[in-house]
Formats: structure tokens, C-alpha cells, sequence
């Protein structure tokens, strides 16, 4: 019984320290016109990290501007 309890607490709170965040990016040309709507990403700081990238990277091409959130 003691080790089910332990075994739980422990997954537990692995499975809480495992959360992953979210943001919303949309990308606008230069007339701010909405080129890609919001994209919801989820992830780790890395996932988000290229989110963001990939529509800096796509509103640069267009001349325009980008926006990221967070969705909450």
C-alpha cells in the first residue's frame, strides 16, 4: 500500500511539472490585413521559441507584422 502511495505522488507530480505552455500567433501583411490566422502552438520553450520564429519569419517576407499571445 505504502508503495502505490508513493508510486501515485511521484507520477503526480511529474505530470504536473510537465505542463505545457500555449500562444496564439498571427501574422499580417503590410497593410495590416490578417495573412495567417491565429495559430495555437503548444509545447515546450523550445516549440514556442520556433512558433514564434516561423511567424517572424513569414511577416518579414510580406513586410508586415506579426503578434503572438498567450491564449489564457
Amino acid at each position: 500500500m505504502r508503495k502505490t502511495i508513493i508510486g501515485l505522488s511521484a507520477l503526480l507530480i511529474l505530470s504536473v511539472g510537465s505542463c505545457k505552455k500555449c500562444i496564439e500567433c498571427t501574422v499580417y501583411d503590410s497593410n495590416d490585413n490578417i495573412i495567417r490566422d491565429s495559430v495555437k502552438t503548444c509545447g515546450n520553450s523550445n516549440a514556442l521559441e520556433k512558433a514564434r520564429k516561423d511567424a517572424r519569419d513569414e511577416s518579414s517576407l510580406l513586410g508586415g507584422t506579426y503578434e503572438c499571445t498567450d491564449p489564457d
